[in-house]
């Protein structure tokens, strides 16, 4: 029996699960986990997998993780904001999260930090989550270490003595079928999602105001969770640029009401300041729904072929390529049914299946399970401490074995 674990059936990661495993049990005996009521039966077996994100909903996996180390799927490039979270909030140890950063990065990144919250300011919401990952706390807990992307992939062998897997990221062809766009009415641009700051939605506000042939022609769809204080902040912009009639901020929207726009909209906007996913579960989506799509040369979509999407670099070109794709509106859309053939051939289930059963069957992944023994030891001598000492305890430990391992 394998278990797959989980976060939850709400997020990204829960989509991604329910079709992984739907390909998988077809070939093997597979659980997938995602309810405390079935945590017992992750500690007792044999085989898991975790998957295991950048943000809080990832505690319950990450604590499972440390009683039973396993094959570890990473979704993300950085854990720093996991981490800042585990040791800061949930632990209540700011001096951990310090000194976690020290020992890995060195004391000049810990003062740094420490200077950051002096200011009110979060040193890792910016390129320092990505400078500085955290991820080296995960490794002492993965038998193997699976990733979606190449790049990523040649980062975690300079840090990762285990096994590593590099599978196309599994995903399941929906049938969207586009709606047929009328050139002669204004263009539906649509970005979706979890958009904070990174996604850059405010840049893309800036550059439709600034530019009146663009703002003429575009409306600019935003469906999906925009937190405070970036909200207010695009609020305003919308107002500054006069953009009421052309904006829309829709907040969260269901999977059929998503389904509605891809098919609806003309280009879909997928930019990062910096990427921290592995790879982007939108842009398969974006891609299968045959729209064509401006994303950031950053991280996974570096990896796409530049003939296949709308590249910038900067903030600064984005009006120049929203001008062009707007301007040659056919020309987008073959760019798009390019693209969609290009991953059609290359990417989704079958190498992914297949790649991961024989990791499995070869057994390689167990070379590391000297880790596992030492932390259950370490499991049973903090078990009979007093609960106030408990949770203290097990993170130093914890922490001395992740650094150990890492050096």
């Amino acid at each position: 029996m394998i278990t797959w674990v989980f976060d939850s059936k709400k997020t990204g990661i829960g989509k991604y699960s329910k079709t992984a495993v739907e390909v998988l049990k077809k070939i093997l005996d597979i659980k997938p986990v995602c309810e405390e009521k079935d945590f017992e039966k992750v500690l007792s077996s044999e085989i898991v997998i975790y998957n295991i994100g950048n943000s809080k909903s990832s505690l319950r996996v990450y604590h499972l993780m440390r009683k039973n180390p396993g094959i570890v799927i990473l979704h993300d490039r950085t854990y720093h904001h996991f981490f800042a979270y585990y040791y800061r909030e949930y632990l209540g140890r700011k001096d951990l999260y310090l000194k976690s950063l020290r020992i890995l990065y060195g004391e000049d990144v810990a003062k740094k930090a420490e200077d950051y919250f002096r200011r009110g300011d979060l040193f890792w919401e910016n390129k320092n989550s990505l400078l500085y990952p955290m991820r080296e706390l995960i490794y002492p807990y993965s038998k193997a270490i699976i990733v979606h992307s190449e790049s990523f992939s040649k980062e975690i062998q300079k840090e990762y003595l285990g096994p590593i897997l590099c599978v196309p990221f599994p995903f399941k062809i929906e049938k969207i079928k586009p709606k047929k766009i009328d050139f002669n009415k204004k263009l539906v641009l649509l970005s979706y999602g979890f958009l904070g700051r990174n996604r850059m939605i405010d840049e893309v506000i800036k550059a439709i105001g600034r530019n009146k042939k663009i703002r003429e022609r575009v409306t600019y769809v935003i469906a999906g969770y925009v937190g405070d204080p970036l909200k207010k902040e695009v609020e305003q912009l919308i107002r500054e640029y006069d953009l009421e009639d052309t904006v829309k901020i829709l907040g969260f929207v269901s999977d059929k009401e998503l389904k509605k726009l891809l098919s609806e909209c003309f280009m879909c906007i997928n930019l990062r300041r910096f990427s921290t996913e592995v790879v982007s579960g939108s842009i398969f989506e974006q891609i299968n729904a045959e729209k064509p799509v401006i994303v950031s040369n950053t991280g996974f979509f570096k990896e796409i072929p530049d003939n296949l999407v709308f590249k910038i670099n900067s903030a600064e070109q984005l009006e120049e390529v929203l001008l062009k794709a707007i301007t040659n509106p056919e020309d987008a859309l073959i760019k798009a049914k390019k693209a969609k053939e290009y991953f059609k051939n290359i990417f989704f289930i079958d190498s992914f299946r297949d790649k991961l059963l024989n990791l499995i069957k070869s057994g390689s992944y167990n070379k590391t399970i000297f880790t596992t023994e030492i932390l259950k030891e370490c499991s049973n001598a903090i078990s009979s401490l007093s609960k106030d000492l408990l949770s203290y305890t097990s993170t130093f430990i914890g922490e001395a074995l992740d650094i150990l391992y890492y050096f």
